[in-house]
């Protein structure tokens, strides 16, 4: 009988592992280690976990904590002086959920991509992407919603709001992003041109325009021509 290959355990965990050989003596002794290093021992470890069974057929490892990751092997011997060595059994910490990088707020002209991302560790990562406090789903010119990259596809005014994204693990923990600003600029629209007036010479003119479309510059001419302050 072998341990199991791999596992996982969040931190405050447990877990066992158990080995079992055939011999032909008895008195079989039992040892465990830890990534090659010395044999483990009954008892609360530096890193404050808690070890029992150290010395058997079944190790228990509590109160897990990081420096409890790595490969366990059992070594079997007999009266006869045989030593045996089982296969290694890799066990993986699944820490809390962090967000390391932020999504970052975007403008962008209609028609545009917009690509969101996120960057965060904890282990077996789960992701949902929110639309101002809703879940999105995958659809139409929506894609990566449960990813990491959440891209937005052709977009146009009505895409502009809040993006965030809720990142949870098996432990479980949960860890919710910054909010991401988009905003989604049109083609510029003349609402309300200029009109003629007349004046006599000497005196101010004045023109105004009303414009739509989103973060305007306005250039004005005369007879085409780009006009200067003075």
């Amino acid at each position: 009988l072998q341990p199991t290959a791999s596992s996982n355990s969040c931190a405050g965990g447990s877990v066992t592992y158990t080995v079992a050989a055939n011999s032909g003596a008895g008195n079989q002794v039992f040892s465990w280690t830890l990534n090659g290093g010395a044999a483990l021992i009954d008892g609360t470890q530096a890193s404050g976990a808690i070890v029992s069974g150290a010395a058997t057929a079944s190790i228990t490892i509590s109160n897990i904590t990081a420096s409890e990751g790595g490969t366990y092997i059992a070594s079997i011997s007999n009266s006869c002086g045989t030593t045996v060595a089982s296969n290694a059994a890799v066990l993986n910490i699944n820490t809390t959920a962090t967000i390391t990088t932020h999504p970052v707020s975007s403008t962008l002209c209609a028609g545009s991509n917009a690509v969101f991302f996120v960057a965060a560790t904890g282990g077996n990562l789960k992701y949902q992407w929110r639309l101002n406090g809703s879940d999105l789903i995958n659809g139409g010119l929506i894609s990566g919603v449960t990813t990491p990259t959440l891209t937005l596809g052709n977009t146009n005014p009505f895409d502009a709001a809040s993006y965030d994204v809720v990142v949870t693990n098996a432990c479980p923990t949960t860890a919710t992003s910054n909010a991401a600003v988009l905003t989604v600029n049109t083609d510029p629209t003349v609402n309300a041109p200029p009109t003629a007036v007349s004046q006599c010479p000497g005196t101010s003119a004045v023109f105004t325009v009303g414009a739509s479309g989103g973060s305007l510059h306005y250039q004005w001419r005369v007879n085409g021509l780009n006009m200067v302050n003075e």
